[in-house]
């Protein structure tokens, strides 16, 4: 009898571990964030909508406010810069639209353990191809990441985050900024 009610709570836990699958992804969000890039580190706030096809990060750096827009619908992406009373906007790159879907890959992850990432327990995902290396951590509801790394060369660290739909206005482009 004892072999089968251990029988019975090994199959129940697996189960429970299939049924969990793999994190959703977040389609919209604000969240403050850390960023890791270049061995330099930013504390912005980041905003993100899938259906808008556009991402806004936004922070100070060097005593000046920078935001980093793309517009994944325009292939492009522009950077701000403002100290005091000086705005500057310079078109960064074309970038590819395939992209913007920065967690899309999450479904095809696989889940490699439990981590501690600034004080927060999650549960870690990664996805290899090719050398490319993906990693995201999220929290036990498997719907907020705690934790992105792309590839060892941009990370962010999550925290406040909020899934929610942003306004078009947010992403729009202004008119100061060249076209290219």
């Amino acid at each position: 009898m004892d072999r089968i009610h251990l029988f019975l709570t090994i199959l129940l836990a697996l189960t429970a571990m299939v049924e969990a699958g793999t994190p959703k992804s977040p389609r919209a969000f604000d969240s403050q964030v850390t960023t890791y890039f270049n061995n330099q580190q930013f504390n912005g706030t980041l905003s993100y909508d899938l259906s808008l096809h556009s991402s806004l990060l936004t922070g100070n750096f060097q005593g000046a406010t920078i935001t980093s827009l793309k517009r994944y619908d325009m292939g492009k992406s522009w950077t701000i810069t403002k100290m005091n009373s000086n705005i500057q906007c310079r078109f960064d790159a074309y970038i590819d639209p395939s992209q913007e879907d920065i967690f899309g890959w999450v479904q095809y992850a696989s889940y490699v353990g439990q981590e501690q990432i600034e004080g927060f327990n999650c549960g870690l995902y990664q996805y290899q191809n090719q050398g490319t290396v993906l990693q995201a951590c999220y929290l036990p509801d498997m719907k907020t990441p705690v934790y992105l790394n792309l590839n060892q060369a941009v990370s962010y660290i999550f925290w406040n985050f909020k899934i929610r739909s942003q306004k078009s206005s947010a992403f729009a482009v202004p008119s100061y900024c060249p076209q290219q």
